[in-house]
């Protein structure tokens, strides 16, 4: 269950710490300008709601640890560098290819959504604490990220504290193959019905997409 709330911590904490300096970047490095950054932040805010639900969904067939470590560590490992690094390196002239990028970090940050139906399930006995290690990496993110950003800006600019950033989200992949639900870490083989990756048996009709989503 530490090792999920590490897990949670990795999802959002890039997110939260990029906020710190990609406004003044975009909008006056790249030259977006302040209504192009922000047009471009309701971008992939909107598309993360939208890929919140297909992943909620795609989750239950596919399993809920694949997805994570998947859609959600590997993918956000790929789209944080290319939210930064692309834009930068083409200039103002490119915004759609911005938008395109932007998109991409959206739709992996929801990656991570079965996350909050994984870690309750690796504790039945003890749900309510695994849900407050839930909300305590919530919380965690929002003061991680923007504490490396802060800590590392001056030390390895914009583009180092975004390849930290990307070692965060790898070692997020790492992590998640280590989360394993009771049946799996006792050795019991499991049900027919149970995938062998993080996914328990459908015991009812509620699916991790009904979950809280775990992105912001």
């Amino acid at each position: 269950m530490l090792v999920g709330c590490l897990v949670r911590i990795i999802n959002t904490a890039p997110e939260f710490g990029m906020l710190v300096y990609l406004p003044r970047i975009f909008s006056d490095d790249v030259g977006f300008g302040e209504d192009k950054w922000l047009q471009l932040l309701a971008i992939i805010y909107g598309t993360n709601i939208f890929f919140n639900l297909i992943f909620g969904v795609l989750s239950d067939r596919i399993g809920w640890r694949t997805t994570i470590a998947g859609f959600g560590a590997l993918g956000c490992a790929i789209s944080v560098t290319t939210l930064y690094f692309v834009p930068t390196w083409l200039g103002p002239d490119y915004y759609w290819v911005a938008v395109l990028a932007g998109m991409f970090y959206g739709a992996t940050l929801a990656g991570f959504v079965p996350i909050s139906a994984l870690i309750p399930s690796m504790a039945p006995e003890n749900k309510g604490g695994s849900m407050a290690l839930l909300n305590l990496g919530a919380g965690g993110a929002a003061f991680v990220g923007p504490a490396i950003a802060s800590l590392f800006l001056p030390l390895v600019g914009a583009g180092g504290v975004t390849l930290i950033f990307l070692a965060l989200y790898l070692v997020a992949l790492v992590l998640t193959l280590l989360l394993k639900l009771p049946e799996e870490r006792d050795g019991e083989p499991p049900a027919p019905s149970t995938a062998d990756d993080g996914r328990k048996p459908r015991t009812d009709t509620a699916s991790s997409a009904s979950s809280p989503a775990t992105s912001a």
